[in-house]
C-alpha cells in the first residue's frame, strides 16, 4: 500500500511554472520589482557567451559565481568564482575585484594543479602513487607528494 503523500506523475510534471508566470506573481506580490526579473537581451547574449567560453576552457568543470550586494559603506564587495567536478568535497574559492580577475586566478590555478599532476605521474619512484616501497620493505613517502619538484 502506498502512503497518502505518494503521487503518481512525475516530479517535474507537477508544479512547473514557466518563468512568465513566475515574473507575473512577482510582479502582483512586490511593485517595482517586474524590471528586475527581466534581462536585458545584451546581458544575458553576454553571460551565454562567457559561459560558452568557460566551457570551452574547463569542459569536465562546474561553475559557481557569487556577486554579493555593495557593502554598507557603498564599496563593492569581492566576486567569488569557483570551478567544481563531480565527487568534489571542496574546491578553491578565488576572489577579485572584477569577474575577469577572479577568472585568471581561477585559471591559474587550475594550470598549476595540472602541472603538479603531471610532475607527480612522471615521477620515477612513485609513478604518481605519492609513495613507494623502500629497501627493507619500508612505505617511503615521495617528495613529489609534498609539492617538491
Amino acid at each position: 500500500m502506498k502512503p497518502k503523500w505518494f503521487k503518481k506523475e512525475p516530479f517535474e510534471k507537477r508544479n512547473r511554472a514557466s518563468v512568465n508566470e513566475v515574473q507575473a506573481r512577482t510582479a502582483k506580490t512586490r511593485p517595482g520589482t517586474a524590471s528586475a526579473c527581466t534581462v536585458p537581451a545584451e546581458a544575458a547574449s553576454r553571460l551565454e557567451a562567457a559561459i560558452a567560453t568557460f566551457r570551452q576552457l574547463l569542459p569536465e568543470h562546474g561553475l559557481k559565481l557569487i556577486v554579493p550586494p555593495p557593502l554598507p559603506d557603498g564599496g563593492t564587495a569581492q566576486i567569488a568564482l569557483s570551478a567544481w567536478r563531480r565527487g568534489c568535497v571542496s574546491v578553491p574559492v578565488h576572489r577579485g575585484l572584477d569577474a575577469s580577475d577572479a577568472m585568471l586566478l581561477l585559471l591559474a590555478s587550475e594550470a598549476e594543479r595540472d602541472r603538479q599532476s603531471f610532475v607527480q605521474k612522471s615521477c620515477a619512484h612513485c609513478h604518481g602513487v605519492g609513495w613507494y616501497i623502500g629497501s627493507g620493505g619500508v612505505r617511503v613517502i615521495c617528495t613529489h607528494s609534498t609539492g617538491a619538484a
